[in-house]
Order: structure tokens, then sequence, then C-alpha cells
């Protein structure tokens, strides 16, 4: 009986000896990253009405790349409506973009539209978008000190009601800019500039762009009144409102991005991935109209 228990101890302690080794407190896990394929990656966000379209073009890059971006300078960009070329980009060193003038404005409701992107050492890159149908609004109204900052602060409100269609996902997104007017020692000089605009509505989101932006989810079908508020601006000549009605893959960029940099610098959060509407590459391809209304 005693030599079992004596040979039961040793393998015991044969176990321990295993377990006790320097690899059993090692933290440090090898993870073999796959080579990254480098491909191209858009931004080119398009609104109707727009006399200029931009789009910046660069090269993606794995996570352990310690490379620079390459700009895609002689790069082809096209735009397509209906299957019909109609745009030819061309590139902006002072802007490092690529950059097209319309005459007439950009954009048709129900017109679908195609980016296709070609640089040497990348395969063609392209997205298609249908131009949604503008939602009109059915009134505005600003209101001097008619609502309250999260911070408790007073400020001006913005209401915005209008009727979402029904049956169909709808996307929309709001941004302002203000008018101010100054003299120059000659004349008379007026230029708009964007506006900051904010809301306590839990289903309002910000987004990249200065813009908010808003799904038909929980009101599909029904009138919904948007509740915004502004800081007052007393050089300013009224606050022009475009209220955009957005794509899907533009709606879902902009969430994904706010998300992305939410989560950028918190080392507790997920990673969070930008959406992608890119065939053979990666970015955004997104397109929305819009109606336009003043507020004084």
């Amino acid at each position: 009986m005693k030599y079992k228990i004596h040979i039961s101890l040793l393998i015991l302690l044969g176990f321990a000896n295993l377990s006790c080794d320097e690899d059993s407190f090692s933290q440090v896990v090898t993870i073999d990253i796959p080579a990254h394929e480098s491909a191209l990656a858009v931004k080119a966000l398009f609104q109707q009405s727009e006399t200029e379209l931009e789009v910046f073009l660069a090269n993606s890059l794995g996570i352990i790349d310690k490379t620079d971006f390459d700009l895609q300078q002689d790069a082809l960009v096209e735009l397509f409506e209906d299957g019909q070329l109609i745009q030819t980009f061309q590139y902006d060193p002072a802007r490092l973009s690529f950059i097209a003038k319309l005459d007439n404005g950009f954009g048709k409701a129900g017109a679908s539209y195609r980016i296709q992107l070609s640089a040497e050492q990348y395969p063609i890159a392209q997205a298609i978008q249908a131009m949604p149908a503008a939602v009109p609004l059915i009134s505005g109204q600003l209101k001097p000190g008619g609502a309250i900052s999260e911070d408790g602060e007073r400020v001006d409100a913005i209401e915005l009601e209008f009727q979402d269609p029904i049956g169909e996902e709808n996307y929309y997104g709001i941004s302002a800019t203000e008018k101010f007017t100054y003299f120059d020692g000659v004349d008379s000089v007026s230029y708009r500039s964007s506006t900051y605009l904010d809301s306590n509505d839990p289903l309002i989101s910000f987004a990249g762009d200065g813009i908010l932006i808003v799904s038909d989810k929980a009101f599909n079908g029904k009138k919904y009144k948007l509740l915004l508020y502004t800081y007052e601006n007393s050089t300013a000549d009224g606050i022009t409102i475009q209220f955009l009605s957005m794509t899907k893959d533009m709606f879902l960029y902009y969430r994904s991005l706010d998300d992305y940099y939410e989560a950028k610098d918190n080392p507790f959060a997920e990673p969070v991935n930008v959406h992608s509407n890119i065939e053979s590459g990666h970015g955004i391809f997104g397109v929305a109209s819009q109606v336009e209304i003043k507020l004084e």
C-alpha cells in the first residue's frame, strides 16, 4: 500500500513540474497575420444638385504595414448614369483628390449611378447606387432659446416635420449652413459656412461631415418631427437646412464611422469595421437627394 502511495505522489509531482515550466506562465501568443493584398480605397459621397463632385482615392494598407498611403494621382475615375459615361474626373494636386465640375448639377431621382476606378497594379474597383427620391419637408421652424442642450444650456430649437413614405426603408441626413456678409472696404462679401447641429432625440446619430442621421425604422410610413438644436449666431443671416434622403450604404458608412471614432481610443471597446460597398476594393460610394428650407 505504501508503495502505491509513493508512486502516486511521484506521478503528481511529475505533472506539477510539467505544468510549472517557464512557458506555462508566458502571456505571449504568436499570431500569424496573413499577407495583405493592397487594393484601391475610395471615398465618394455625392449629393443631388452639387455642381462639383470630389473623390478621394488611395490604397489600402495591412495592419502592420509601415509605408504611407499611396495617392493614386494617375488613376482613371469615371462616373456612369444608367450605364452611360457622364463624367471623367481630373486629379487636383492642391486638394489631393479627383474633381468633376457639372454645369447643371448632379443627380436625378431613380437613376442608377456607377463609379469605376482603375489604376496600375490594382484590380478595377466599382460600386453602384440608385438615387433615392427626395422626401419633402412639411414644415420647418427656428425657435430662438426654445431648447436645452445636453449640458443644460439654453439653445435655439429647430423643428422639422415630414411624412415618411410607407412600405420602404428610408435613411435621412440633416445638415445646415448659415450665410454671413461682411464689408471688405469696397463691397459687401457673402459666404456660407456649416452650422453645428445636435439633438436630444435618441433615434438621431452623429455622422461625419457635419451631418446628423436617422432611419425610419421607428416611424415607417408616419409623420415625424425632428427636434434639433443649434447655438445662436447673431451675425448670421438665417439658417438653411439640407434634408437628405440617402442610400442605405451611405447611412451605414456614416453610422459605422461614428462608432469607429467612439471606440478608437477605448481599450475596452470592440474593434469597429467601417462599412464598405466597393467591389474589388475598399471604401464607400453613396448618393443622396436633398431638399432645402431656409429658417429665419
